[in-house]
């Protein structure tokens, strides 16, 4: 930890401390979006346990990264057309395959998720932040 007791070690402590917040706000503001693009592996009952993302390196991907995986939905309500987002499950990155695309478990939401793939809906995934 940097000396706090010093102008410079203070402002280094705070400029520390800052950096981590916009980070925050940014992946909260704008958060990566990535597509679900196929099952990789499943169980003996063809349940999916890992996917294939079209995300990666560039995208920030990196082992252990934790995505919300959703559905976009329209759903008329009195006449209007409103957009959902409808949550499928949480999956983690265990490994990125270069640039482009990254390997991830399912951790909730298994059963969901295979169906909509299987029924060739299109899913996304955005990186989860708490």
């Amino acid at each position: 930890m940097a000396d706090t007791t010093t102008a410079d070690g203070a402002l280094a402590v705070v400029l520390k401390d800052l950096n981590k917040k916009v980070q925050d706000f940014v992946r909260k503001s704008f958060p990566i979006v990535v597509e679900i693009i196929s099952i990789e592996k499943t169980d003996k009952k063809g349940i999916a346990k890992e996917i294939l993302i079209a995300g990666g390196e560039q995208d920030g991907m990196k082992k252990k990264v934790k995505l919300v995986v959703f559905k976009n939905e329209s759903i008329t309500v009195r006449g209007e057309t409103l957009n959902r987002k409808k949550r499928m499950g949480l999956i983690e990155v265990i490994r990125t395959e270069g640039n482009n695309f990254s390997v991830c478990k399912i951790k909730e939401g298994a059963n969901m998720i295979t169906r909509a793939i299987n029924n060739n809906d299109i899913l996304q995934a955005e990186v989860f932040v708490k």
